[in-house]
């Protein structure tokens, strides 16, 4: 949303109609609250520690320490249009110590059963029709993407139409908040912007092949996997031409999560088209949208709204 209220919010009757706080600001603020939340997850215990109610980590606070600073490095490099030293503040987050394997990623792991499912899951069993968009699967199909028969499966009786496969979507599959595969893309891109392609392009290999080790459950050979790499993945030196070869590789690897979204916005990449018919009164030109706007109930419950009320096109601090 960009600017939103919270120096005041939460506060009850005091203030009743919460100024809306710059996103500079809130951005600074996300970093101060993880820099306390990794130091007080490294005091002592005591008898407040969590341990089996923990549902992610089990109570190892360690776990939650590292999640919080390639927390710290997804939103360092969200501010690259802004900030000259995103990527090496990121890299320093990380250097402090991130997620050690795809073992320690801070996700839901849903049972399957009851109210406890995946909500891709439930999303295809409510509205069995809906698809994936056309230009995603193009862009898989031109690549000769090893990923195909697994980061797609095909609907039943419907002419051809495709859902998100397995890993993204049966009763039991976990929703990755953070991970170690997106932190692997973050050090590519943090290198690249430091150091270059030499020290982007091992890191970069790293994120393909495990992508396509979960995708697939290790079904993609170490030979499909060499050969897509060098045929698609290969650094040169032209830093614009490999941050599209990058980010289009995390848009691929992080498909269902939202954050490309926020890659696509910052970098341009990939080269997306929008979809037809997109012109409405909240994004008048129809393209991809590059913010949300506010819901309903602010605009009619809090006076310090903004005025003019901003569409999907009004960028934002680290948009601009």
């Amino acid at each position: 949303w960009g600017n939103v209220p919270y120096t005041q919010a939460l506060q009850g009757s005091e203030f009743p109609n919460p100024e809306y706080d710059g996103q500079e600001f809130l951005y600074g603020e996300i970093h101060s609250l993880l820099d306390r939340a990794i130091s007080d997850l490294g005091q002592p215990e005591s008898v407040f520690s969590p341990a089996t109610d923990d549902l992610v980590y089990n109570g190892a606070l360690d776990s939650w320490q590292r999640a919080a600073r390639v927390l710290k490095a997804r939103f360092y490099l969200r501010t690259t249009k802004r900030s000259p030293t995103a990527a090496s503040d990121a890299l320093e987050a990380l250097t402090a110590g991130g997620f050690i394997s795809d073992n320690a990623d801070l996700a839901y792991n849903y049972l399957g059963t009851g109210e406890d499912i995946n909500p891709i899951f439930s999303q295809y069993e409510i509205t069995p029709r809906a698809i994936i968009d056309e230009d995603f699967v193009s862009l898989i199909e031109e690549l000769s993407d090893p990923r195909e028969d697994f980061i797609f499966r095909s609907i039943p009786f419907s002419g051809g139409q495709r859902k998100p496969g397995d890993f993204f979507s049966e009763s039991a599959s976990p929703v990755k908040l953070v991970s170690y595969l997106e932190e692997l893309f973050l050090r590519a891109e943090a290198q690249l912007r430091t150091s270059g392609a030499g020290a982007a392009q091992p890191l970069l290999e790293e994120a393909v092949r495990l992508s396509m080790d979960q995708l697939s459950f290790g079904e993609i050979s170490s030979e499909d996997a060499d050969a897509y790499i060098a045929n698609q993945v290969q650094l040169t030196g032209d830093f614009d031409a490999d941050l599209e070869i990058l980010i289009t590789q995390k848009y691929i690897a992080l498909f269902t999560s939202p954050e490309p979204w926020a890659d696509f916005r910052r970098t341009d990449s990939p080269n997306l088209v929008p979809n037809p018919n997109g012109v409405s009164p909240s994004n008048p030109n129809g393209e991809i949208p590059r913010r949300l706007i506010y819901p309903q109930n602010e605009r009619l419950q809090n006076s310090n709204f903004p005025s003019p009320a901003p569409n999907m096109q009004d960028r934002f601090w680290w948009d601009q």
